[in-house]
């Protein structure tokens, strides 16, 4: 359903959303290991017959920055200018989605002219499975564990775990130097609701993607009934 609103948002960019017409609402990106930032553009213009002012450029989260180029907001028939948007990946892997809104003149604050859609593709170095470590409260405290697998040709090795929170006991394994590790995680006890955060510090050569993070989250049961019963 999210994709088809986004598909008809572009839609309407491309016909008659605001004036402006984007021949892209949506770019395909690869990011490289090296890459940190990703920058691309948005080509549009103004095929009405007005005078066609952007008011505000606005993106879906803080790690993206976008703007008109130029600084120009004012576009007669006929010109053209061009909205870049640039993602810091952060610690980001995997398929990531991001998204820009543009509104032009009389636009209400929840409805854009044009959604400008960024699926960008970061390659996973250091994949972590799974990422977080669950018990329920008042389950059995057995030990978990979390599987380190090297997904790129270099070996990268793990030298160095810390958790956030004593009450979780832990245990690194080496399965394969360099290309396996198991972290085997046990909570000293089940009784309150409680998380902790576990630091992976690696010898990975990219600065970005050295140190990793996985969690451990004692819960109340997902499927309890917290409402009370009728008497």
């Amino acid at each position: 359903m999210r994709r088809l609103l986004l598909s008809w948002l572009g839609l309407v960019s491309l016909g008659f959303g605001g004036g402006l017409t984007f021949p892209e609402t949506t770019k395909q990106l690869k990011a490289t290991l090296e890459d940190s930032i990703v920058t691309t553009d948005f080509a549009f213009t103004n095929k009405t017959a007005k005078v066609i002012e952007i008011k505000q450029v606005q993106p879906s989260c803080s790690c993206i920055s976008a703007g008109v180029e130029g600084g120009k907001l004012r576009y007669a028939p006929g010109e053209s200018g061009v909205i870049r948007t640039k993602f810091d990946m952060g610690a980001s892997t995997g398929d990531v989605e991001k998204q820009v809104a543009v509104f032009v003149d009389d636009d209400k604050e929840t409805s854009p002219s044009a959604t400008l859609k960024l699926d960008v593709h970061i390659p996973v170095v250091f994949n972590i499975e799974p990422k977080t470590a669950k018990w329920d409260t008042g389950s059995d405290p057995a030990p978990k564990t979390l599987t380190f697998t090297v997904e790129g040709a270099d070996p990268i090795h793990v030298k160095q775990v810390t958790c956030s929170n004593p009450a979780f006991k832990f245990e690194l394994k080496t399965v394969e130097d360099g290309r396996r590790y198991e972290l085997t995680i046990t909570p000293s006890d089940t009784k309150a609701t409680s998380i902790g955060a576990f630091r992976i510090d690696t010898d990975c050569k990219i600065e970005r993607h050295r140190a990793q993070q996985a969690y451990a989250v004692i819960r109340p049961p997902v499927n309890s009934d917290s409402t009370p019963k009728k008497k």
